[in-house]
């Protein structure tokens, strides 16, 4: 079969392209089915740019997307992780895999009803400053497994007198402002459950309204930017 090329799908005339008033009027059963967990469904056309990019490169892992700090003070490895699994509840895309179980072997992407992503603390003992953001730089190097997932990595990077928060995502799911707003959440339910109270993350009656306003999910998004 013939895959549509990255330069193909980088000069598609946008214009023909779903406007958000189509977008609207998704059809809510639609809707319902194909964000359900589990169900398969197509790629949008960045996502079949840095899909293709991804199988072709030499250096898959140059669409990795990371954030990286230093920390401050002490930060238990146990408040870390079940910060990680609470978004990994709240964000069905980092539950996100990509097989080429499609038509004629074309890429699809399911959400997975669930995924486990271990906070994995590496030990650098002797290693500060430039050396230890150095042995960052290759962990979030290494490259991601699009069809067994999960695309997202959690490590602390223990150096002689520092640690380094890693937080390491494929482009394919989330891009760099998405990143921010991820971090945010992160850190935000780390602290809350360090300090033993539940985390006060955007609130889920807000995300309810919106919700029901636009009757809309990212995996119908996809099919209609087809």
């Amino acid at each position: 079969f013939k895959q549509k090329t990255a330069y193909e799908i980088s000069t598609r005339d946008w214009s023909s392209d779903v406007c958000s008033s189509d977008l609207l009027r998704a059809d809510p059963a639609a809707t319902v089915d194909a964000a359900e967990d589990g169900a398969a469904f197509d790629l949008s056309p960045g996502q079949q740019a840095i899909w293709l990019l991804t199988r072709t490169s030499r250096n898959p892992a140059l669409w990795n997307t990371f954030f990286a700090a230093r920390v401050d003070g002490a930060l238990a490895p146990q408040a870390l992780q079940r910060a990680v699994d609470l978004l990994l509840q709240r964000h069905p895309a980092l539950r996100c895999v990509f097989t080429e179980d499609g038509p004629d072997g074309a890429p699809r992407q399911r959400v997975l009803p669930h995924a486990a992503v271990p906070v994995q603390v590496l030990e650098c003992p002797g290693l500060a400053g430039a050396a230890l953001a150095e042995a960052a730089s290759r962990a979030y190097q290494q490259p991601f497994d699009l069809a067994a997932g999960p695309l997202l990595r959690v490590q602390l990077l223990r150096g002689e007198s520092e640690t380094v928060l890693l937080l390491t995502v494929h482009h394919i799911v989330y891009d760099g402002w998405s990143l921010w707003l991820l971090v945010d959440e992160l850190l935000a339910a780390c602290r809350a459950f360090a300090e033993g109270r539940a985390p006060a993350l955007r609130s889920e009656e807000h995300t309810s309204e919106l919700q029901s306003r636009v009757d809309i999910s990212y995996a119908v998004f996809c099919l209609k930017k087809k």
